[in-house]
């Protein structure tokens, strides 16, 4: 027994990687890839494997039960800079002084991370940004160098500082599909998504990425489980369990809508809201507090079943003090000048209006004016508002 226990510490003090496509042995794992060719196979045997690694070879590495790579006080525990690489199997872990677990380069095509655990991370990036990543995927803005066709499937990752699974800004053809996200610890970020809340964690992030496929996904104890910005794509078939912000999406505030398709089962509320006036954010809220929470004034909160949630004019959220003729200035039609009173004033102004063209009324000015609701200002509105006055 004492001589299997010893030849057990011994495997896993001398771990062994092997190169299956050229059957060589090798003692770590950066030794094993600095003799690769092109289309090797990789295989880690159980053990912890205390180094930072770089895959600059289309290959397959694969990690057996137990097999460990501890990037604690590195940057990077596997930072992929080639095209055609599956990486498998492993537990990473790391440290306050490390970045991510996997980071995935520019222009990197075709590549499959499956069946990994990744915990650990709590250095923010160098780019200024206050987040740490389980995973992250990232491009070239100049000269335009996305990843594209990256698959991310079946990983468990946890206690991240920030985020599990970023796609920084610039990919294209993301999978992102039955991975269990949970425990992210929250940071301080420049824009909250939920207005005065000190902390956020965020399951799966990024900017502008294109063609993005999320679903299958457990999402757990965050923040918020999506968030994406000006990028498009199908959000699907995931769980929330404890997430406040099912998705957060971001895009140009000269549009009405973002480019994503939300087919969700989960009830919410969408809440929307100026970012920085340039961007609108849609929030797909757990609950209709956070919605208003998360919404600006004069906005509409829509929810699951297709109900349209407006603000009243003294600022409730489905309060019954509603506009008239889509102004708060009043609450008589006929109150043309919006002082509040139906008189004389109104109807000189409505006179000048149709005879004179002295005046230009608004849009909410005409419909107070058009009193037999017909879509057009004319004598006949004026009789009907003399009437009404002498009466």
């Amino acid at each position: 027994m004492n001589r299997l226990i010893t030849l057990f510490i011994f495997s896993l003090t001398f771990a062994q990687v092997f190169n299956t496509s050229q059957g060589t042995e090798y003692s770590t794992i950066g030794e094993a890839l600095q003799n690769v060719n092109s289309g090797d196979t990789i295989q880690v045997s159980p053990g912890i494997y205390t180094e930072s690694i770089s895959i600059e070879t289309s290959i397959n590495l694969e990690g057996s039960p137990g097999a460990i790579i501890d990037a604690s006080n590195e940057s990077h525990g596997i930072s992929i800079k080639d095209s055609n690489i599956s990486v498998s199997g492993f537990e990473i872990t790391g440290n306050e002084n490390t970045i991510s677990g996997l980071a995935v380069n520019p222009g990197s095509i075709n590549i499959t991370i499956s069946d990994n655990i990744i915990h650990g991370m709590g250095l923010a990036n160098y780019n200024e940004s206050p987040l740490s990543y389980g995973i992250i995927v990232w491009g070239n803005e100049v000269p335009p160098n996305p990843p594209i066709n990256i698959t991310i499937d079946n990983n468990e990752i946890y206690n991240i500082s920030g985020s599990g699974i970023s796609l920084g800004e610039i990919t294209q053809n993301i999978t992102i599909t039955n991975n269990y996200i949970h425990d992210i610890n929250g940071v301080v970020i420049p824009e909250n998504i939920i207005p005065d809340q000190n902390l956020t964690s965020i399951g799966i992030n990024g900017f502008f990425a294109n063609n993005v496929n999320i679903s299958g996904n457990t999402l757990e104890n965050l923040t918020a489980g999506i968030s994406l910005g000006i990028s498009s794509g199908t959000i699907t078939d995931n769980i929330y369990n404890n997430v406040d912000v099912f998705f957060a999406s971001f895009f140009f505030n000269t549009a009405s809508e973002d480019d994503f398709e939300f087919n969700e089962s989960v009830s919410y509320w969408r809440s929307t809201r100026d970012v920085q006036n340039i961007l609108s954010m849609h929030s797909y809220c757990s609950n209709f507090q956070l919605a208003q929470e998360t919404s600006d004034n004069g906005t509409t909160i829509l929810t699951s079943d297709g109900e349209q949630i407006s603000q009243d004019c003294n600022n409730v959220w489905g309060g019954e003090d509603l506009p008239i003729c889509e102004t708060c200035e009043t609450d008589y039609l006929g109150d043309t000048n919006l002082d509040s009173l139906v008189d004389i004033l109104d109807v000189i102004l409505i006179i000048n209006n149709i005879l004179l063209e002295s005046t230009t009324l608004t849009s909410s000015q005409e419909c107070l004016s058009d009193l037999d609701f017909n879509t057009e200002v004319n004598i006949l509105d004026v009789v009907i508002l003399v009437q009404s006055i002498l009466s």
